[in-house]
């Protein structure tokens, strides 16, 4: 795409974000589902995405060339005017979503963007408020059912209720724990990241050791119960995987290390989406005319119903 002008550059990057809108199931000559370039306070919105209850989520495009994580700020703007709980940023070929009324979150990269019944489902699990983390009474055999030999010692339990407390009373969301060597910091941290996936606290619990020149995170996405009230035991559990690769930092599917000179040019922020590997896998794309052609296409598909439309209008004025 070098020397592409930047208006034709940005053009192409909407091609392949309806390529994807489509392959997630969103109807693009639906404008119940899809609206293009509206006209906010703030500025114009690219896309609008829509339910069957409102507004879902804007879409802001940019030029290949340019990083669409930086546009945070500008799509904030848009959803707000729009009312619409969520944002996506994409250049095409690199998506991030916002769930950006959640104050505890951050955009994070997505491989695919989401489908009409994704959104509807994240919408309603923000309309339900996360229970406390206090109202779960934590006792020493707390972590017996994934490990019968794991025991929590009463300072680990009073650690936990102090952070639990923190972050229930005062909304606190960073915390930094102290701890001697062989004290059971690896325990503690699996016993906190249980609390907070059982209230729904968070998507994900992404877990940070600050160690030397690096940084490791753990993407969490498991651990071994439903998110429902019930918590039912499943299949899918992380943790025995995370109190394996904690004392090494070993690197995984799931987990990876990031230097620290990156954290610091990124002012120190720890949002493990900012940083989390992507793997880059070879798709064959159409001819970038024939691309343009099957858009040109539907752009006369749209102007032909357009015009019927009105046709029928008028003629229904006239009567």
């Amino acid at each position: 795409m070098a020397g592409m002008p930047a208006a034709q550059n940005e053009a192409f990057s909407r091609v392949l974000i309806d390529r994807a809108l489509e392959f997630s199931e969103w109807n693009l000559l639906d404008p119940h589902q899809v609206r293009f370039e509206l006209n906010t306070i703030t500025g114009r919105a690219d896309y609008l995405l829509a339910g069957g209850r409102g507004p879902l989520c804007v879409l802001e495009a940019k030029r290949q060339d340019v990083d669409p994580y930086d546009a945070r700020e500008q799509g904030r703007g848009y959803a707000k005017n729009l009312r619409a709980p969520f944002i996506i940023l994409s250049n095409g070929r690199e998506h991030w979503f916002w769930n950006y009324t959640r104050a505890d979150q951050d955009a994070y990269r997505i491989e695919r963007l989401p489908s009409p019944e994704d959104l509807e489902r994240l919408r309603l699990k923000n309309l339900q408020p996360p229970r406390p983390l206090l109202s779960e009474v934590i006792t020493p055999d707390w972590l017996r059912s994934f490990k019968s030999d794991l025991t929590l010692r009463r300072y680990q339990i009073i650690a936990i209720d102090t952070l639990c407390r923190l972050f229930d009373n005062k909304r606190l969301r960073k915390f930094l724990l102290e701890m001697a060597t062989g004290t059971g910091k690896t325990l503690l941290c699996a016993a906190l990241i249980r609390a907070i996936r059982g209230k729904e606290q968070a998507p994900s619990a992404p877990i940070r050791d600050i160690r030397g020149q690096f940084v490791w995170f753990y993407d969490l996405t498991s651990d071994g119960f439903s998110l429902d009230d019930k918590r039912t035991p499943i299949e899918a559990n992380d943790i025995p995987d995370v109190l394996a690769k904690w004392p090494a930092r070993e690197e995984g599917p799931n987990s990876y290390r990031v230097p620290i000179e990156k954290i610091r040019e990124n002012d120190w922020s720890l949002a493990a989406g900012r940083y989390k590997p992507v793997t880059a896998t070879a798709v064959n794309h159409d001819a970038s005319a024939d691309i343009l052609g099957d858009v040109l296409k539907l752009e006369n598909d749209i102007v032909r119903r357009g015009n019927a439309l009105l046709k029928t209008l008028t003629a229904d004025d006239a009567d």
